[in-house]
Parts: structure tokens; C-alpha cells; sequence
């Protein structure tokens, strides 16, 4: 995968990038992006922990070895952050709080590890999603995010300025900070989370959606025509399995998020659904959480897949009807890349997801129930503050842009900020 933007540019150069494990939704969003730096020639390094640091694993070890013999691509683990916005009721502001000083503790770990990185093994350029604390002066710093402005829960909304304050102060350590959504706020998928008052005062570059559905990102190493190379074996593999179908699914439910009873909670709700429409075809992919819930008995139509990744994940997406997931940033990207219809739940307590669902609503994505088929319109009614995204509503500029323009664009920002912008 090429952009034709200065390739041989990035040839050898040495970069860290540091994916946040909450959730896979980093994960996903920054394998594009990875798998850019690579087939660029750049050697990079990826640091995450637990199952985000094992799907990275899986999607990208052996990537670049067509050119080296060498690996161009390493994995280290350093813990995350704690699952911020937990509990309910007054517990979540304790442990809001709580959570919020350990948060401060771990960017100083970050801090402190990357700096015996650039004793044992210096790096070029570091690219940050989700993890504040990979930040050195000394080198071109790169944060990846969508959300320039966090917005507090509600017992805490006075004092929103001086989380800006904060945020504002945060970013500003970065060299640059690159927002996967569109240029223009009118079509931002993020809404006021990307484009604010505080976005004008950063070094902020949008540059558009990323997905690993939409373009040559999604599955691997790829020949000269764009398809991807399988051997003969894994050809063989998947024409003895079916593979070549996508699955027939009229449902496919995504059990995103991080906090797990709230995925408890989501699935058990669903699964209330599935068995009154028995004759409903559904697929639900577990995401690799600690917990698991039990296949329904007698229900051959309702299955369930671990952890799904790479091609697979993209067939699994493209053979679906309908859509149902949280409310994450990534899975909105997705849902337009793919130009699918979904029913979007947010995460209870979550301020992020709350304002999506409402932002998606706002767009006019919820049409009255006549207008919705009667699935659709009975999960809705089963999911509390649940949205419906149809298909159609992806168009013009929110269907046309690619992940493939916005790594051309990724492209021209590494430019500016390695020798364009460098002190």
C-alpha cells in the first residue's frame, strides 16, 4: 500500500507508537496507520498491553519482511490506563476521581519509559493514540485523537473549563496532533469532540477517517492489484471452509467497550431480543473481554466468534443486514466506511459515547419508527439510548473519502513534521 508521497523518505526510520489497550477501538484505528509506516520502510516499534498488544500481534507480525529479512515491526508491553468512567451512581464520581490521579501517575510512567527508550534504543519520531504520556522534547512527537475536548461527567460539568485548561496544556507538549475525521465540521463525525475552540489554539491536522474496511489496509500484505496475497494453502483453507462467502448474517452484534458489566449488561439485553425473533440470523463477535456469554440453547441460528481480526473481521462486517454496537468512535468510522446501516448503543456513564449517540441523532440518523424495519425497531426499543443509522444517510463527501486519502494526508503531515517543521 502505497501513497506516492514521499516514500522513500520514511525508509529506516525508526518510530515508537503507542496504542492505548482500552478497548480495541485504538487498535483498530492505528493499524492502518502502522501498516502505512511499514510497507513505507519505516522500523517501528508498538507499545500496548494485554489483548489490544495481542490483536496487534496478530494483524501485524511479518509485516515489512518482504523487504528485510529482518523484522520490521516489534511489540513491547507497558500497562494502560485504569477503565475511566466506571460505577454508577455516586461510586462512578469516587472512582472517577480516583481514577483520574492514577491516569496521572501512569503518563509519568510513560514518560519515564520512554526515556530509557531513547537511551537503549532511540527512535525517530513517536506516534501517540490514546497514551498522553509518550511525549519527549527532544524528538517529533505525534498524538492520534479524535477527542480534543473530554467532556466531564455531569456532577462536574462547572468546572469543564479548567478540564480544558488541562487538556489544552496536554496536547500542547505534542508537535502536532493528527484528528481522524473530516476537515470540515459539518460533516464531522466527532462533532464538537474534534472540532472546538480548543482545536484552534493546537497544532491540529484532520486528517479524515481511518477503517480497516474501506480500503487495502483491511487485509494484509497486498500485490500490485490491490488483492490480497494469500499462499495456495490458505487459499485451499478458505475454499474448504466457505471462506470466500461472506457470512449470512441478518444481524451482527459487536460487544465493544472495556468496562465489563456494561458489556455484560449490552449482550444480555440483546440476547432478549434474539430469542423472541428465533428466525433471525445473527452473529455475536465477543471482542476478545474477559467474560463470554453462553450460547443459547436450541437456537442454531445465533452464533458466536471470539476475537476476529484481519480478513475474517472484514467479512463478518460485510455480510451483515444490520449492524448493533457501542457507540465508539472507531465503530462509527467503520459503519461509514462499510456504508452500513447500524443501531448504535452508548455506554452508560460514558460522556463520550453519550455525545455521539446524541451528535448521530442530531444529524437526522434517527428516522421515525415507520421508516425503520421491524428488527430494527424492536432492538431499538430493547436498548436504551440506542440510535439507527441508516445506510443511506452515507453520502457525498461522508461516502467518498477513503482511508486511503487519509493516509496520503497522514503522509504529508510526517513530511512537514520531520523536515518541513523541524527546529
Amino acid at each position: 500500500m502505497t501513497t506516492g508521497l514521499g516514500e522513500s523518505r520514511l525508509q529506516g526510520l525508526r518510530v515508537l507508537y503507542a496504542v492505548s489497550a482500552m478497548g480495541l477501538g485504538h487498535v483498530q484505528r492505528s493499524i492502518p496507520l502502522i501498516r502505512h509506516l511499514l510497507h513505507q520502510g519505516a522500523v517501528v516499534q508498538v507499545v500496548s498491553h494485554g489483548g489490544a498488544l495481542q490483536a496487534l500481534k496478530v494483524e501485524l507480525e511479518g509485516e515489512g519482511r518482504q523487504r528485510s529479512p529482518r523484522p520490521r515491526v516489534t511489540f513491547r508491553s507497558l500497562p494502560d490506563y485504569p477503565p475511566l468512567q466506571r460505577g454508577r451512581g455516586v461510586a462512578h464520581y469516587i472512582l472517577y476521581l480516583r481514577d483520574l490521579l492514577e491516569i496521572w501517575r501512569t503518563v509519568r510512567r510513560e514518560e519515564a519509559f520512554l526515556r530509557s527508550i531513547q537511551v537503549e534504543d532511540p527512535v525517530d519520531l513517536v506516534v501517540a493514540d490514546g497514551r498522553f504520556g509518550f511525549v519527549h522534547p527532544e524528538i517529533p512527537c505525534l498524538l492520534v485523537s479524535h477527542q480534543i475536548r473530554v467532556l466531564l461527567p455531569r456532577l462536574f460539568r462547572p468546572v469543564q473549563f479548567i478540564s480544558d485548561a488541562v487538556q489544552l496544556r496536554l496536547l500542547r507538549r505534542y508537535r502536532s496532533v493528527a484528528v481522524p475525521d473530516f476537515p470540515e465540521a459539518e460533516h464531522a463525525l466527532a462533532g464538537s469532540l474534534a472540532h472546538n475552540a480548543l482545536a484552534r489554539k493546537l497544532p491540529v491536522t484532520y486528517i479524515g477517517p481511518l477503517s480497516t474496511l474501506d480500503g487495502p489496509c483491511g487485509d494484509g500484505p497486498k500485490g500490485e492489484s490491490g488483492k490480497t496475497q494469500d499462499t495456495t494453502e490458505e487459499s485451499e483453507a478458505r475454499m474448504d471452509h466457505g471462506e470466500d462467502e461472506p457470512p449470512d448474517s441478518d444481524v451482527l452484534v459487536v460487544m465493544g467497550g472495556f468496562i465489563e458489566r456494561e458489556r455484560r449488561r449490552f449482550v444480555t439485553d440483546m440476547m432478549r431480543v434474539l430469542r423472541t425473533r428465533p428466525e433471525v440470523r445473527a452473529t455475536l463477535m465477543l471482542g476478545g473481554g474477559r467474560w463470554e456469554p453462553a450460547s443459547p440453547k436450541g437456537d442454531s441460528n445465533t452464533r458466536m466468534e471470539p476475537l476476529v481480526l484481519g480478513p475474517e473481521r472484514r467479512r463478518l462486517f460485510s455480510g451483515a443486514r444490520l449492524w448493533v454496537g457501542r457507540t465508539g468512535y472507531t465503530t462509527v468510522m467503520d459503519l461509514r466506511a462499510a456504508g452500513a446501516s447500524g443501531i448504535l448503543v452508548p455506554t452508560r456513564g460514558m460522556t463520550e459515547q453519550e455525545y455521539l449517540a446524541r451528535h448521530l441523532g442530531h444529524w437526522g440518523h434517527a428516522p421515525p419508527d415507520e421508516t425503520v424495519d421491524p428488527l430494527a425497531r424492536e432492538i431499538l426499543e430493547a436498548l436504551p439510548g440506542a440510535v439507527y443509522v441508516d445506510a443511506h444517510q452515507w453520502s457525498g463527501p461522508l461516502r467518498d473519502w477513503t482511508t486511503v486519502r487519509s493516509l496520503g494526508v497522514f503522509q504529508q503531515l510526517l513530511e512537514r513534521l520531520l523536515w518541513t517543521d523541524s527546529p
